[in-house]
């Protein structure tokens, strides 16, 4: 799953869909099916502008949904598109902060995952 963020003002940033309530409920609908299913989520960590608050609120629902891995992408940013004309970068230490809190969570509940850009 292509979610980036579970924080609805960092997705509206992203011009990603932000309905998180609507996201989780059907991310839990699919691992209550079965058949095998496995959700992987890829997230994208310092997006700028980024809060405590909105990695709060990513950190919380991987912890809701119990994904199966997640993909940790570190921003970067691209000439010519809109997030490389935002002011608020994340600083580089918060990032790594983060990951290592992520990183953290997610060995001690035993989800695959992998980073990218670190």
């Amino acid at each position: 799953m292509c979610i980036q963020s579970a924080s609805p003002r960092i997705l509206r940033l992203m011009n990603r869909y932000d309905d998180m309530d609507q996201v989780e409920k059907t991310m839990l609908g699919l691992k209550g099916a079965g058949h095998g299913c496995r959700l992987i989520m890829q997230y994208i960590l310092g997006f700028p502008s980024e809060s405590e608050e909105d990695f709060l609120l990513t950190l919380n629902f991987i912890k809701r949904v119990n994904f199966d891995a997640v993909r940790i992408f570190k921003f970067s940013t691209k000439e010519a598109t809109a997030a490389y004309e935002m002011k608020e970068k994340v600083l580089e230490e918060e990032m790594s902060s983060r990951k290592e809190r992520l990183t953290a969570f997610l060995r001690e509940k035993k989800i695959t995952f992998d980073t990218v850009g670190f």
